[in-house]
């Protein structure tokens, strides 16, 4: 995750770090990292939110998952499919919603 690596020493003794040692300059890092993630995910959904259609995709899954406990596929799909194809954000494949998650 993230950009860069850091370097991590792992103990056997648990301790706060979960038996990693971090050092403070890699701790800074690792936290602007965190962040830099968060707050570019949360402008992905605000700008994807923006769009009516998005908007009427998650509220068309949010009643259908209120009235069933689990959407399957098909119905995902049909759901999805209501989008126009300029707002998508990937084109269908194996890996569609994986896909589509990992690129919002």
């Amino acid at each position: 995750m993230g950009s860069n690596t850091s370097v991590t020493t792992n103990t056997d003794a648990p301790d706060d770090n979960f038996g990693f040692l971090i050092n403070e300059d890699n701790q800074n890092y690792l936290n602007k990292e965190i962040r830099d993630i968060i707050e570019n995910a949360e402008l992905e959904v605000f700008h994807t939110l923006q769009t009516e259609e998005w908007k009427k995709m998650l509220k068309e899954s949010a009643i259908y998952l209120c009235e069933n406990s689990a959407m399957p596929k098909d119905k995902m799909e049909e759901i999805y499919d209501k989008v126009s194809e300029s707002v998508k954000i990937t084109g269908r494949n194996s890996n569609f919603y994986h896909d589509a998650i990992l690129n919002m």
